[in-house]
């Protein structure tokens, strides 16, 4: 493999690092479970590429927002 093929390799996955920190910060607005169901629901038939990028961003906060729920509801020990 060629420097140049790195390269552009590298600058490729770079970008792609860069759109998705770009899509994590745009979606995290949607912050509550309700919030993110509604949005998951709307796209849930939508076939386009950056559908399944928005759905398993979507589902790892809403995952993160179940997790922070429940330590704010543990119980406390003794």
């Amino acid at each position: 493999m060629s420097a140049k093929t790195l390269i552009t390799e590298f600058r490729a996955r770079r970008e792609a690092a860069i759109a998705r920190r770009d899509l994590e910060r745009q979606l995290a607005v949607y912050s509550s479970p309700a919030e993110i169901e509604d949005v998951l629901a709307a796209i849930e038939h939508d076939d386009h590429p950056d559908a399944n990028l928005v759905r398993d961003i979507l589902t790892s906060n809403l995952a993160g927002s179940y997790r922070a729920h429940r330590a704010q509801r543990a119980p406390l020990s003794a």
